[in-house]
């Protein structure tokens, strides 16, 4: 697995898995594989190591159905909008980067300031 290996080379090495997002719809080929692969994931505990991260966005992509939320996603159903679907893994990301970087966010803006 990829987290062993990264793990053997760098021990102490923060690691954020984002889970494959879902594409297509439900009953696809694709969408059923990247929905057995994510379970998967879930059945190898990575949560369990501290410094490991994971990050789930499908419930967040996706209707109460399973179909796609269309306004995250591009025509071809697979990636994400530009400016909706990046915005909202770039907010999700954001603060599991922070704390990787140990990093918190300034009390008056958006910028950041590093803990020393």
């Amino acid at each position: 697995m990829c987290v062993v290996n990264l793990r053997e080379k760098f021990p102490k090495a923060d690691v954020i898995l984002v889970k494959i997002f879902p594409a297509h719809a439900p009953g696809n080929r694709f969408y059923e594989d990247i929905k057995q692969t994510n379970i998967v994931l879930d059945k190898l505990h990575l949560e369990i190591d501290p410094k490991v991260q994971v990050l789930d966005l499908t419930s967040d992509l996706i209707n109460l159905d399973g179909a796609l939320k269309p306004a995250l996603f591009l025509k071809d159903k697979i990636h994400l909008d530009q400016d909706a679907g990046y915005a909202l893994y770039a907010r999700k990301l954001k603060p599991l980067v922070e704390k990787s970087l140990r990093v918190k966010p300034a009390a008056n803006d958006n910028k950041t300031i590093s803990k020393q």
